[in-house]
């Protein structure tokens, strides 16, 4: 374990870079879904084709996203003693559940109902 610390807090800014590259990559992918989804409710017949394309692509990057972001959280983590205490990183967490729960909603409720429209 006190290798892992060590590793974490000699590459810390690696991690971090890490961190906020799989953030800026799962909040994206979870906005433009979400913009694309919209536009989709408004205009279906204009937009269906592009979200049943797009989808997928964003599903898989929220969850690289989401895997880069826990991943290095865990090596940031480590070094550091009673940083859950604080209201913002319990509202970074909040955060993160929510990006979490989005790609679930997506990969669940509503690729399926996508790949029904793929005939039409």
């Amino acid at each position: 374990m006190e290798s892992i610390t060590q590793f974490a807090i000699e590459y810390s800014e690696w991690i971090r870079f890490i961190h906020v590259a799989g953030s800026i990559v799962a909040l994206g992918a979870v906005t433009a879904a979400d913009l694309l989804l919209l536009l989709f409710k408004l205009k279906p017949r204009s937009f269906g084709g592009v979200v049943i394309k797009m989808a997928p692509i964003f599903s898989l990057q929220v969850w690289i996203g989401l895997l880069l972001i826990s991943l290095s959280g865990i090596l940031l983590l480590l070094p550091l003693e009673g940083v859950e205490q604080y209201s913002l990183f319990q509202f970074k967490m909040l955060l993160v559940l929510i990006v979490f729960l989005n790609g679930v909603f997506l990969n669940v409720w509503v690729n399926p109902k996508f790949e029904e429209l793929l005939p039409e």
